[in-house]
């Protein structure tokens, strides 16, 4: 039987190895990185949603009246689902145990 290194770059999932990065790397943050992060990504998706419904109605040819009122809504809608999302974040955050080795298990490493 002849040896061959292509043995190994057939057997890298460079799915899992991306995977693997982003929990490895998701471990290394403190509880307060964390939090921060959430923060700053919660604040980053309301501005974008809303800068995206801005630009789409600003589009369309409505009553300015109707465009406000369209901007209103979207904007409960937006900061209802924002903080929705960011709650079932913190509840797989919590739920995962992101300490330093918990990254392996949860890829069977």
């Amino acid at each position: 039987m002849k040896l061959n290194s292509q043995r190994v770059r057939d057997n890298i999932n460079h799915q899992k190895v991306m995977e693997s990065f982003l929990w490895f790397s998701f471990s290394k943050l403190s509880q307060e990185e964390l939090v921060s992060n959430l923060k700053e990504y919660r604040e980053t998706l309301r501005k974008t949603l809303m800068d995206n419904e801005k630009e789409w109605i600003g589009k369309k040819d409505t009553h300015k009246k109707i465009k406000d009122e369209y901007i209103e809504d979207v904007k409960v809608v937006i900061d209802n689902e924002t903080d929705k999302n960011m709650l079932h974040i913190q509840k797989i955050v919590k739920e995962l145990h992101l300490d330093k080795d918990s990254w392996k298990l949860r890829l069977g490493l």
